[in-house]
């Protein structure tokens, strides 16, 4: 039974799991950096984390009558919205849901799951962290105009509604 990444999702098996503790703690996928307490976990650990997630409410669609977006308030990108169109999305510096141009920002930082009137976002174990009021969060509940902060990009959740 392997463990996912938590940047990445690609699942680590346990060989690997050792290797890396005792190496250099950087996913072989993507190179994000492992915290220790995750590579070792025990099988039980694995057993209740994948019970927690399978238990959580999955996400659904979006709803018709919402429409979900973020807007860059300071950054490289001030004024840029990006619409959110799906459940759950991947904010970093590339190859994510949105990408932003900051080299404080981690490739996979932080995720943000939709869920009604707001949304649960989680650092996925960034380098420079997440803050939400000024202060560090590894997970934090978003509601209309919340906003957050990622390296120097400074961002807004809206949630409006769509007309009938």
């Amino acid at each position: 039974m392997g463990v996912p990444c938590p940047h990445c999702a690609t699942e680590l098996h346990e060989d690997v799991l050792r290797q890396l503790a005792a190496a250099r703690a950087l996913c072989p996928h993507c190179q994000g950096s492992l915290d220790v307490a995750f590579m070792e976990m025990s099988d039980a650990d694995e057993k209740a984390a994948a019970h927690d997630v399978s238990s959580s409410p999955s996400a659904g669609p979006l709803p018709d009558d919402k429409r979900y977006s973020l807007e860059v308030l300071d950054g490289n990108e001030p004024g840029q919205i990006f619409p959110i169109e799906k459940p759950e999305i991947i904010i970093g510096r590339r190859g994510c849901d949105v990408n932003l141009d900051d080299p404080e920002i981690s490739r996979q930082h932080v995720s943000i799951e939709v869920h009604g009137d707001g949304a649960t976002l989680r650092d996925m174990g960034s380098t420079n962290g997440t803050y939400v009021q000024g202060a560090r969060v590894k997970e934090a509940q978003l509601k209309d105009n919340s906003e957050f902060r990622l390296g120097t990009h400074q961002l807004v959740f809206r949630v409006t509604f769509r007309a009938p």
